[in-house]
This record gives C-alpha cells, sequence and structure tokens, in this order.
C-alpha cells in the first residue's frame, strides 16, 4: 500500500511531468480567445463582422469532416504505442490520407461553390480564402497530437500556448486592414506556429518520415477507430451548429 509521502511524491511528479502546464494553457487560452473575439466585435464594421461569422459558420460545418476522423485515431494509437514503430507508421499513413482527404473536400467545395448562390453573396470571396485553413489546422493539430504522444506534455501545452497567442496577434493587427486582413493574419499565425512545432519535432519527424507501411489489417483497425469516433464527434457537432443556425435564424425574422 502507497504511503502518503507515496502519494505525495506521486503528484508531485505529476506536475512536474506538465500537468499544470496543460491546465494552465487550457485557461489561458479560453482568455487570449475571448479577448480576440471581442477585438473582430469592435473593430470590424457591422458588414464586415456579418460577412466574416457567416464564412465561420461554414469553416465550422466543413471542419467536423476534417480528416474523417484521423486525427482521433492517429491520437489513439500513438498513445498506446508510444515511441514504438507502429506510432511513427500511425502518423505517416494518417497525415498523409488526411491532407489528400481534406484537398479532395477543399477541391469539391470550390467546385460547388462555382454554382451554388450563398444567402449573402459579398462573403463568398471571403469563405473561398479562409476555407483552406482547414487543411493548415489538420496538419497543426496532428503534430501537437504527437507531441503529446510522446510524453512532452510540456512542449504540447507550450504549443498550444504559443499558437493561440499568435491566432490572436494575428487577428488583432490583420483587423486594422478590414476582414481580408483577419484572414490573412490567421494564416500567417497558423504558419508560424506550425515552424515552432516543426523545429521542435525535428527527430520525431525523421522517424515519421522514414516509417515503414502500415499492413492492410492496421490500416482497417485504424479506419474502424476513425471514421467510429469521427462520426460521433460529427454528430455532437453538427446537433450544437444546427441549434446556433436555428437561433440565428430566428433573430434575423
Amino acid at each position: 500500500m502507497q504511503t502518503s509521502k507515496g502519494i505525495i511524491k506521486t503528484l508531485i511528479n505529476r506536475v512536474n511531468n506538465g500537468t499544470t502546464q496543460l491546465v494552465s494553457a487550457n485557461i489561458l487560452n479560453k482568455a487570449i480567445t475571448m479577448l480576440s473575439n471581442m477585438v473582430i466585435t469592435r473593430m470590424l464594421t457591422k458588414s464586415d463582422y456579418g460577412m466574416f461569422s457567416f464564412a465561420l459558420n461554414i469553416y465550422s460545418y466543413l471542419s467536423i469532416i476534417n480528416g474523417l476522423g484521423l486525427l482521433s485515431g492517429a491520437f489513439q494509437v500513438g498513445a498506446e504505442h508510444r515511441r514504438e514503430e507502429e506510432e511513427y507508421q500511425t502518423f505517416k499513413y494518417s497525415l498523409k490520407m488526411g491532407v489528400i482527404i481534406d484537398c479532395l473536400f477543399l477541391m469539391i467545395f470550390f467546385i460547388g461553390s462555382a454554382f451554388i448562390q450563398y444567402s449573402i453573396i459579398d462573403a463568398k470571396p471571403i469563405v473561398l480564402a479562409y476555407i483552406p485553413i482547414i487543411l493548415i489546422e489538420f496538419v497543426l493539430h496532428m503534430s501537437q497530437y504527437i507531441l503529446y504522444c510522446e510524453n512532452r506534455i510540456k512542449e504540447y501545452a507550450w504549443s498550444l500556448n504559443i499558437t493561440t497567442i499568435l491566432f490572436t496577434v494575428g487577428t488583432c493587427i490583420g483587423v486594422i486592414w478590414g476582414v481580408y486582413g483577419v484572414v490573412v493574419g490567421r494564416y500567417i499565425s497558423y504558419l508560424l506556429a506550425l515552424l515552432f512545432i516543426f523545429i521542435n519535432l525535428k527527430d520525431e519527424f525523421h522517424h515519421i518520415r522514414f516509417a515503414s507501411d502500415l499492413t492492410n489489417i492496421q490500416k482497417k483497425s485504424l479506419w474502424n477507430f476513425s471514421v467510429f469516433t469521427g462520426m460521433t464527434s460529427a454528430l455532437n457537432s453538427l446537433l450544437y451548429l444546427l441549434d446556433v443556425t436555428m437561433i440565428g435564424s430566428l433573430l434575423k425574422s
């Protein structure tokens, strides 16, 4: 039976392993995100804010199918097989397939947009400019999961903080030039965050790059888990988004 001294030592070790940093990062990120939203609301004109909100709404719907659940699948396998060959194989396959899937979705979306009339016509260029961020976001989140699965919790927490800070700074500076400035600012912030993570993951990306391919059985298992968890998450997010959209429509009418 573990003594009280041993329990205290275990708790201290957990804190030192990054638990405190992770909780602090979550709180800080929420506060900074709220600040960013306040700045956008204050600085953009009513019409620009309406178009930007419309673009974010469409982005939210598309992000439901981002990578078809491969983020969850790769995270699960990576956590179970930490620093094993299967972890690197899974991240290699998931990154490649996730990027291909998102590129196909973006292609279909752009082609479809040529034949669809948006309810807010002037928002169409903003939507088309903003939607590709979904691809960058997929790679960014997958890279952060690699940090977490490698048990580098402190670096993972730092990556969350840096991403949020850059996101906010890019938004606050970009808003000076209006809604398109916000879009460009967010692109730059995400790319800088990716650069920071890539620098910290040089060794891991080397292992991932030269990892062997998954077997068909491993791929099937990964897809089964990814699609199932992806559908569950998508349904939950879809219900929330539909509620928000219906409330917005009722208020508008």
